[in-house]
């Protein structure tokens, strides 16, 4: 029988049959296991918003305008239950015991008397079948398993940021002086104000902070170019719901939002820092789409984005987060990488920071 009749409902099957045909009460399979179980689940969810040119506040002004409420995010999860052992029932056995025969001891001559043959014992006979064919499933399964997984060493192939080349510009935000390299926001828009004195350094990372009033920041790493890769290394204290972490990619022409805008880690409504979103904006009149997935930013994470002329796909950790090969979706021209604490509402008191380590940008040669 070929490898893939063996499966859990197939082996059930075949335990029932054996059972009826054998003629053995429930009581006596009482242990026989239950195999594990895959489960996922998907919901949709609605895309944020983002509007008006860029200014001296950064892109969109704010880097985003105000969103609608938004519902479920798309997360995909997956769940394993522990296969539990097959039990058998024990084997009937017998057991015999001589005693010694004491030293000097008169032999006594004894009749030979015919010895009789047991007669078959049912249970006995029955409890070995099924033994016998339990053996036979767990070794078929054992078979099985091991020529579908792979051998040791031979994972499949990354094709995230662990396989990129070389970066082709880094930055460690250790202090002040790496400003130099970025547009620093400065300004008001609708939500807020952008001030540097919302950036601090301190033990190898720069902090962003917004406060009750609306005081926030964003940079920009200019230029930027077409198509390559960018990461960015960064956790996300728990603040208020309002102060909106984002890392984009915006367009170096200035032409939002026909130059589109790749937002590769972005989170809003979410005073946790649980649910880590990707929003790729397109066309002229700004349509979007999006993905979701449940991640700890309070945590240090990394956060990637590849673009080529064939896909954008967005990382954690070298995870895939969201992927689109719909060329109609990309940007038409240079992007540059944008970081920045965004004030999205009124839920603000309770102010909120961010806290970045380093970033990289890697030219298209390295990424493919």
């Amino acid at each position: 029988m070929g490898r893939e009749s063996f499966t859990p409902a197939t082996c059930a099957g075949w335990t029932g049959g054996a059972v009826a045909a054998l003629g053995i009460g429930a009581a006596l399979l009482s242990g026989a296991g239950a195999a594990a179980a895959d489960t996922a689940s998907g919901s949709g969810s609605s895309p944020s918003a983002h509007s008006a040119p860029r200014n001296a506040a950064g892109p969109s002004a704010s880097g985003h305008s105000a969103r609608p409420a938004k519902s479920a995010a798309t997360t995909t999860s997956g769940t394993r239950s522990a296969a539990t052992p097959t039990v058998r029932p024990a084997a009937l056995t017998s057991s015999t015991q001589a005693s010694a025969s004491p030293a000097n001891a008169t032999p006594v001559a004894k009749t030979a008397t015919p010895v009789k043959s047991p007669l078959p014992n049912p249970v006995a006979m029955v409890t070995a079948a099924v033994n016998a064919f339990f053996k036979q499933v767990q070794t078929s399964l054992a078979t099985a398993a091991r020529t579908a997984a792979p051998a040791t060493g031979t994972a499949a192939p990354r094709t995230g940021p662990a396989t990129w080349g070389a970066p082709s510009r880094t930055v460690n935000f250790t202090d002040a002086s790496v400003l130099s390299q970025f547009v620093v926001y400065t300004g008001t828009y609708p939500e807020g104000t952008r001030t540097p004195s919302a950036l601090s350094f301190s033990n190898g990372t720069m902090t962003i902070t917004g406060d009750a009033q609306g005081n926030d920041e964003g940079i920009a790493w200019t230029p930027g170019q077409k198509y390559g890769g960018w990461e960015v290394r960064l956790r996300v204290p728990a603040g208020a719901a309002n102060y909106d972490p984002v890392l984009l990619l915006w367009p170096d022409a200035e032409n939002w939002p026909k130059g589109g805008e790749v937002d590769f880690m972005e989170m809003w409504d979410d005073p946790t820092r649980q649910t880590v979103n990707s929003v790729l904006h397109y066309g002229p009149s700004n349509k979007q789409i999006r993905a979701s997935v449940a991640v700890d930013a309070t945590q240090w994470h990394t956060y990637a984005v590849k673009w080529t002329s064939t896909q954008i796909t967005t990382y954690v950790d070298g995870v895939p987060l969201f992927t689109s090969t719909n060329k109609s979706q990309f940007p038409p021209g240079a992007m540059h990488l944008c970081i920045q604490l965004d004030t999205m509402g009124p839920d603000i008191a309770a102010g909120a920071t961010m806290e970045v380590a380093w970033a990289k940008q890697y030219s298209l040669a390295a990424v493919t």
